[in-house]
């Protein structure tokens, strides 16, 4: 079972513990695996356990782990690395549509609704994922903290679609650039930036080049909205523009 903080599920955990209680895949929690589980966030516990109970496969950086228009027949979850969502117009630029890492899903509206990937999904780094069917995501739905786990991750994804359309809604790059360190600044409440992407890889969450992006950064600073304290970090000077 998964563990949640009710005093039913503690004690099914218990008897788990002493091997009177399985789960519907068979898994019993030993006491050590308890000790851990108890001190890691509820994602993290279910992230654990799914990992008991599927194979993991391994994709290295590079490799295109589902093609755009390809059926899609399983969840996924990435257990280590980073994928990117990526999407080619008729000129054959690349657009960045989201980037997916470590306990992200992907793939559970269209596995239900037996669609098709509209976008590539490409190994950024070398990854580890695990794919997971529709008859077994059913059995996992009788486990609350999964279906909560579940929905939070689709809400997550709306938000970060809703962030990208938004970017590529303005023609100019400066604003782009601007709603992205927006974005950050309210993400990290301080004035001192944390560029959590290199300069490339903004560019393609904003839909532009690296160059381009080079050039925005020294452009905001010579007009005083910002100033660059080093590679990843930036101070916002005029905080009406946030």
């Amino acid at each position: 079972l998964f563990i949640g903080q009710s005093a039913k599920s503690n004690t099914s955990i218990a008897y788990a513990a002493r091997g009177k209680c399985k789960s519907a895949y068979g898994y019993i929690w030993s006491y050590k695996k308890m000790d851990i589980i108890n001190k890691i966030s509820v994602e993290e516990k279910i992230v654990l356990r799914i990992k008991e109970l599927f194979d993991i496969k391994k994709v290295k950086k590079g490799q295109i782990l589902h093609e755009a228009n390809s059926k899609c027949k399983e969840l996924s979850l990435v257990i280590s690395g980073e994928l990117d969502v990526i999407k080619y117009n008729f000129d054959g630029k690349e657009q960045l549509i989201s980037v997916l890492g470590k306990n992200e899903m992907f793939g559970g509206p269209l596995v239900f609704s037996e669609a098709y990937y509209p976008a590539n999904i490409i190994a950024e780094k070398d990854s580890e994922i695990i794919e997971i069917s529709k008859e077994k995501i059913m059995k996992l739905f009788i486990e609350e903290e999964f279906m909560l786990f579940f929905l939070k991750e689709l809400g997550n994804k709306i938000i970060k679609l809703s962030q990208t359309i938004d970017y590529l809604s303005d023609n100019s790059i400066e604003l782009r650039l601007l709603k992205y360190l927006k974005l950050q600044y309210v993400q990290q409440n301080t004035k001192i930036i944390t560029l959590n992407m290199s300069k490339a890889r903004i560019a393609k969450e904003i839909g532009t080049v690296r160059e381009v992006v080079s050039r925005t950064f020294k452009k905001l600073e010579n007009k005083g909205i910002i100033r660059n304290l080093s590679n990843n970090k930036i101070e916002i000077l005029i905080k009406e523009y946030f």
